[in-house]
């Protein structure tokens, strides 16, 4: 019987996956070597570290349950035959009630109001477009960057990075991280590239770890910084940690329904690979919701104990193994929450 090796924390990965197939669950940021002997299939999710050199020739197709593709050797693979897939969108709705929430929390926390927000957007793809929406729903002014976006003619409300910063008293990230092109991605968040924005502001990375480095954050004490990904991840400096104002561990996207969907995409493709039918399930764990507000979305997405059991967790660790371990051990135990609203109904 083929074998399907998956990450532990997939879920519906039994209800969706093809027929015929043993299903083997491994821990962690690596597959055993044991594991991948045997491997016909692989589900990972984004902290995978993947050596194409202990698997067999019996590999034949790897899904990942992300956005992203960039934690795949894709020449590689593709080099080798195998069939590769990801899952654009699944977890985008389950981000904007990250980001949103994070808002709200700040504009308590601070003693703000939600008059006069204005968010700046730098990514207009499937998390973007439905962050400009809810925002928008909910009286913020958004403005977007995204020249890649624009050059395609996919963001028509594209305007230059300098002024969107200007302008913003919020900025929330979302884009992949590149390193080639006109547009490279890494380091986006650098001094020089945050000059433009005011004091008082919040900065919000729930995309790459690498688009900052910890020395940005550092000199921009002015700023409140929100963090749910880290330029070393999974270890965060005690430097780091002490000039974020939030701090999560890597769980913006981690609702049901959005792991369900990554899951879902992935096995959909597999299945298809395989000329075996869809299962036509829905999706498992989404809102009924049409409407939520700022409290609603607070509920649903509460961000301040997350904060403090990071925080708690790492305390009194300098040794960077043990850290990374406390890390990976808060995500493993965050508890995947409710979406605020259903997917469709945003307008987009």
């Amino acid at each position: 019987m083929p074998v399907l090796v998956a990450d532990e924390d997939l879920v519906g990965v039994e209800a969706l996956a093809p027929e015929g197939f043993e299903i083997v669950r491994y821990q962690g940021r690596s597959i055993p070597a044991a594991l991948c002997q045997v491997a016909d299939a692989v589900y990972v999710r984004s902290t995978v570290r993947l050596d194409l050199t202990q698997f067999s020739s019996t590999l034949r197709f790897i899904g990942t349950a992300t956005i992203g593709t960039e934690h795949l050797p894709l020449e590689a693979l593709r080099a080798r035959g195998v069939c590769v897939a990801s899952a654009p969108g699944c977890n985008a709705l389950a981000v904007t009630d990250y980001v949103l929430a994070t808002i709200a929390r700040w504009v308590q926390v601070r003693q703000r109001g939600f008059d006069g927000l204005c968010l700046g957007l730098i990514g207009y793809g499937q998390i973007g477009r439905r962050l400009a929406a809810r925002a928008q729903a909910l009286g913020c002014l958004v403005l977007v960057s995204d020249p890649p976006a624009a050059a395609h003619a996919r963001c028509p409300q594209d305007q230059p990075w300098e002024q969107v910063l200007s302008q913003a008293n919020v900025l929330s990230v979302h884009v992949p991280l590149t390193t080639t092109g006109p547009w490279p991605t890494l380091g986006l968040l650098s001094p020089a590239g945050l000059a433009p924005m005011r004091s008082g502001g919040l900065v919000i990375n729930a995309a790459r770890g690498r688009l900052f480095t910890a020395e940005t954050v550092i000199q921009r004490p002015d700023l409140d910084w929100a963090l749910d990904v880290f330029p070393e991840e999974p270890l965060i400096s005690e430097s780091l940690l002490a000039a974020v104002w939030q701090v999560s561990p890597h769980i913006a996207g981690h609702s049901f329904a959005g792991k369900w969907r990554g899951t879902q995409h992935i096995a959909e493709a597999h299945r298809q690979s395989l000329g075996q039918p869809p299962t036509g399930l829905p999706v498992k764990g989404g809102s009924h919701r049409a409407h939520a507000d700022w409290a609603d979305i607070l509920a649903c997405c509460p961000l301040q104990p997350e904060d403090q059991q990071l925080r708690a967790a790492l305390q009194g660790i300098t040794d960077p193994v043990t850290r990374a371990e406390a890390f990976d051990r808060c995500r493993r135990a965050y508890v995947l929450r409710e979406e605020s609203i259903q997917d469709l109904a945003i307008a987009l």
